[in-house]
């Protein structure tokens, strides 16, 4: 997944947040203003009664339909965090296209996104054997193995995306938190300064900074006594 959702909502809703996270992992490239465009637009229409269950029943179509059609409505119950719906979308998809990365990856979000996380590692497997540069695949199944507590092995996956697109905010945020959890403070606080400087913007970052280096100074003040 690319990044998790903050902590630090404020006034915001969490569909919004789910809308902006959903952009992230599907790799959608917003400049700043028009990021604060979706957020405020998406709490317009939730405050106009734009409901979920409104758009469920919206998305409720029987019949064959092509793959494009399964995904997009994958895509929009994912955005709307309608995790059951959008995988079920999203195998379909597959019935109709079993070799294609973007459904593979896609599903596997889903499934990041109920918490099944090894089961989710499996199908960004599947999209990075048939897609090797999918970056967004590689970050995924990174998050996923550190969300697992395998810190190393996300490292592996992060650096390859990173490999891929060097100018991804959010898996530097990503490969930063492995770090982090590591112990290895520096370098989580080089990460998180290389995530500030593509997005400023980007919550998540400013947030890890500040824990990484205050337990950074921690550890000199151990290690000075």
């Amino acid at each position: 997944m690319r990044g998790s959702a903050s902590s630090q909502r404020g006034t915001l809703t969490s569909q919004t947040f789910i809308r902006l996270n959903f952009l992230e992992a599907k790799g959608v490239k917003m400049e700043p203003l028009l990021a604060l465009v979706v957020l405020f637009v998406s709490q317009i229409l939730m405050g106009c009664g734009t409901s979920v269950d409104a758009a469920s029943a919206e998305l409720q179509v029987s019949g064959d339909q092509t793959f494009e059609y399964w995904v997009e409505r994958g895509d929009e119950y994912l955005s709307m965090g309608m995790y059951n719906e959008s995988i079920a979308s999203f195998e379909r998809a597959l019935e109709v296209n079993p070799e294609n990365a973007i459904a593979w990856n896609d599903k596997g979000f889903a499934l990041i996104s109920r918490g099944e996380y090894n089961e989710s590692i499996s199908h960004f497997d599947r999209a990075i054997e048939i897609d090797p540069d999918n970056d967004v695949a590689w970050n995924n199944k990174g998050f996923a193995l550190m969300s697992l507590g395998r810190y190393d092995e996300s490292l592996q996956c992060f650096n390859t995306s990173l490999e891929i697109d060097p100018e991804d905010a959010v898996t530097w945020n990503n490969k930063g938190s492995a770090l982090l959890s590591l112990e290895r403070y520096e370098e989580s606080l080089d990460c998180f300064e290389k995530s500030i400087m593509i997005n400023s913007l980007y919550v998540n970052p400013w947030i890890s900074r500040n824990r990484a280096f205050l337990a950074l100074e921690e550890k000199k003040k151990q290690t000075s006594n």
